[in-house]
């Protein structure tokens, strides 16, 4: 039985994903190791993890005629958005105002702002952290939206499957 158009694409947008994010899972770790960074490192470890489930998933599917692998790869997707959903939330604890403040009273940023007239200039850095903070959720936002519509693609898969 030949592959369908469908099945075409579920494979390509599987390793699209599975070897983005372990390549993306490979240079984070590489850049948290060097910096010392736990919370880095972890999230690392996750997003090359949830990558490696992704490749090893679309293998099974893909050699197998394994279309049940599709409720499981949507499984991973979501989990990749708590993963990354979680290490935001944590960053956004973390976030010390004074320190996001600092840092923008220092070239080149504070020459950059300096261009602008005081009143602004004091408004941005003083809202600076809650700039960062809605970052943080936005981002978050956006994990679930996209891992959500590739999970959404991906669960029909095992349907299909055993209805045939």
């Amino acid at each position: 039985m030949a592959a369908t158009k469908n099945d075409r694409v579920f494979l390509a947008l599987s390793g699209i994903n599975g070897w983005s994010l372990v390549f993306a899972g490979a240079v984070s770790l590489l850049i948290a190791a060097i910096a010392r960074s736990m919370a880095g490192v972890l999230i690392s470890l996750a997003v090359l993890g949830h990558g490696s489930l992704e490749l090893r998933f679309r293998k099974a599917a893909s050699e197998n005629r394994d279309g049940s692998r599709g409720r499981t790869m949507a499984f991973n997707q979501m989990g990749l958005a708590a993963s990354v959903s979680l290490y935001l939330a944590y960053q956004a604890l973390i976030l010390e105002p004074t320190a996001v403040i600092e840092a923008l009273m220092r070239p080149p940023v504070s020459d950059a702002l300096n261009l602008y007239p005081l009143d602004m200039r004091t408004w941005i850095i003083h809202s600076s952290p809650r700039f960062i903070e809605a970052f943080y959720a936005l981002a978050a936002a956006i994990s679930w939206i996209v891992c959500g519509a590739t999970a959404a693609f991906y669960w029909p898969r095992s349907s299909r499957v055993a209805a045939s």
